[in-house]
């Protein structure tokens, strides 16, 4: 570097505004990030080198490079925070709970930290102006052979990380005309994770991304608000009324003890005299964004996965009905995964985001979701519609659950062991099944001390592979069979079963019947006894109702397919492709 002045302070300075930047990801070093080692051992180090490509490329106006990083540098002690919290990058997600929260929520969640998390931001602050005011009045450069090095090996860098992620994208199996799309959504998703994990170079990109989810939330929100069901209450008002869904997460039926798994994963739910299990529901898609639709409209399963149902949720119908609604979440309004789940809880008169970590991190189990649960009961006299979202089953598995909960053991992370890696995914899967058994157990408890006419419904968005020693795949999005098969069932206060007896009665001869997902909208406003006009088929959809039939079980990810009469391969139970 040439400069005009023997005065060290400017480069003091420099020095110590590139070594704030550079915290957030030395903490995530130190603390043992990635949990995908590939993504971090080429996201941080890129980091380093395009923080030092920005200084080569202000080399002779190294003060405006200083200055443009001032942002940076006042939002570093957050990103430090979070890193040291949860030992991973901040992420989308974790952006859109952030700016979904009230000013209380968020200073609940910084807690104790918060005044000095306030100085630390405006320390980093005067530290990135005083650096550009000491380059601009020492006339600081960057010049010569190492610049022109340093900005050359930050470019090749970059360029280096687009080309291989095209190279490598590899689509999902599905229809021979999407595999371009395919590739090229799956390199860019590989693309944001390494550049967005690392600071301050991913912070343009995460927030570009972030901007990205809200305005496509926000356009669909938009296009919904003017929509009206014209849902009414058709039933006596016999006292409060209190019903809750519950949303769960990843969860497949054949693990639960309910439905016939011989290990004991639901002790609780087993043992409640008013809990009806639904025995043979299927879902229709095996990711969120696309199965929720299917399960909280009147969007069919035949209808393109991804294009948004020109119909507002049953939230809206419920709404319109007279309850006092609420959404819940354990996960989040912001992703490229969530925002749509975020256009049908922006119908409910109150919101709360409860999750401020990603998916692959720890954060708060479901149990988070009991408090809210109970405030809004009490602090309402109305009747009330409550959506609880859940993160259930999704991996990590072994975050989806307290440490004292890991009943089947040893579990996924233990590695110290001889159990076959499949044998311990399967324990902690399984743990979070039985977890998702007491936080279900706690709500109906919770519905019981309410002393209202009372249900609870919950169903499963999707299932979930496992492994085994015939099958190598894990998660879901694969198209197997038991990524469709998903837990749902009933649950009934005395109060509800003296009040609709009949209810009760025809659920109960529907409940062991082949039944879909798309049965939960017009269910549940049975459940409740709203009504919705000019909707013919809906009572053979209800289970609730006695002109329920059976329908074609169509379920979608690739391709459209038979549930009952498309056959499955062996290993992982894959749906055979039409011809």
């Amino acid at each position: 570097m040439a400069h005009f002045s023997n005065s060290r302070a400017p480069y003091w300075a420099l020095g110590l505004l590139f070594g704030l930047l550079m915290l957030p990801n030395g903490a995530l070093l130190w603390l043992g990030w990635p949990h995908f080692p590939m993504t971090g051992r080429i996201a941080l180090p890129l980091s380093v080198l395009l923080t030092l490509g920005w200084f080569a490329l202000f080399g002779s106006r190294l003060w405006l490079g200083c200055l443009l990083l001032a942002p940076a540098a006042l939002l570093m002690p957050l990103q430090l925070f979070y890193a040291v919290n949860y030992a991973a990058p901040a992420s989308v997600t974790v952006l859109g709970t952030l700016a979904a929260s009230s000013t209380a929520e968020s200073q609940q969640y910084m807690g104790r930290a918060l005044g000095p998390m306030i100085a630390a931001c405006g320390l980093c602050l005067l530290v990135a102006l005083a650096a550009a005011w000491l380059a601009w009045r020492h006339r600081l450069r960057w010049q010569g052979r190492t610049r022109r090095r340093v900005l050359a090996a930050a470019c090749l860098a970059l360029l280096a990380v687009l080309a291989a992620d095209f190279a490598k994208g590899s689509p999902e199996a599905g229809a021979p005309e999407n595999r371009l799309t395919q590739t090229a959504d799956a390199a860019l998703r590989r693309i944001g994770q390494q550049l967005t994990a690392g600071y301050p170079s991913g912070t343009p990109l995460l927030l570009a991304q972030f901007g990205h989810y809200q305005y496509t939330a926000r356009a669909a929100i938009d296009a919904l608000a003017d929509y009206r069901f014209g849902a009414r209450l058709s039933t006596p008002t016999l006292g409060r009324q209190v019903y809750v869904l519950v949303v769960g997460e990843s969860s497949q039926r054949g693990h639960w003890q309910l439905f016939g798994y011989p290990r004991a994963t639901n002790p609780e739910l087993s043992t409640e005299p008013n809990l009806v299990p639904i025995s043979r529901m299927v879902s229709a898609f095996t990711q969120t964004m696309t199965a929720l639709p299917v399960m909280l409209t009147r969007k069919p399963a035949t209808a393109p996965g991804t294009a948004l149902w020109p119909e507002a949720s049953l939230v809206r119908a419920m709404r319109e009905a007279g309850f006092e609604t609420w959404w819940i979440s354990n996960q989040y309004p912001t992703g490229p995964y969530d925002s749509t789940v975020a256009v049908y809880a922006s119908e409910a008169e109150h919101v709360r985001w409860l999750n401020y970590s990603a998916l692959n991190q720890g954060g708060n189990v479901d149990g988070a979701l009991l408090a809210p649960l109970r405030q809004a009961i009490a602090g309402a006299h109305g009747n009330l519609f409550i959506v609880l979202h859940m993160l259930g089953s999704h991996e990590a598995y072994d975050a989806r659950y307290p440490a004292d909960f890991a009943h089947f053991k040893p579990v996924e992370s233990q590695r110290d062991t001889q159990v076959p890696d499949w044998q311990r995914t399967l324990n902690s899967y399984d743990n979070t099944i039985r977890y998702t058994d007491f936080v279900l157990a706690r709500i109906i408890d919770t519905l019981k001390a309410s002393h209202a006419i009372s249900a609870l419904w919950f169903a499963s968005d999707h299932g979930e592979t496992l492994p085994s020693p015939t099958c190598d795949e894990r998660g879901h999005g694969h198209q197997n069979r038991p990524e469709y098969q998903i837990p749902a069932l009933f649950w009934y206060s005395g109060a509800y079963g003296q009040a609709f007896p009949e209810r009760v009665a025809t659920l109960r001869a529907h409940a062991d019947q082949r039944t879909a997902s798309a049965s939960v909208f017009p269910s549940i406003l049975d459940m409740a006894g709203v009504r919705i006009p000019d909707a013919p088929t809906a009572a053979q959809r209800s289970l609730f109702s006695p002109e329920w039939r059976f329908q074609t079980r169509w379920v979608n990810q690739f391709w459209l397919t038979d549930y009952d009469r498309t056959p499955v391969g062996p290993g992982c139970f894959a749906f055979e492709k039409p011809l």
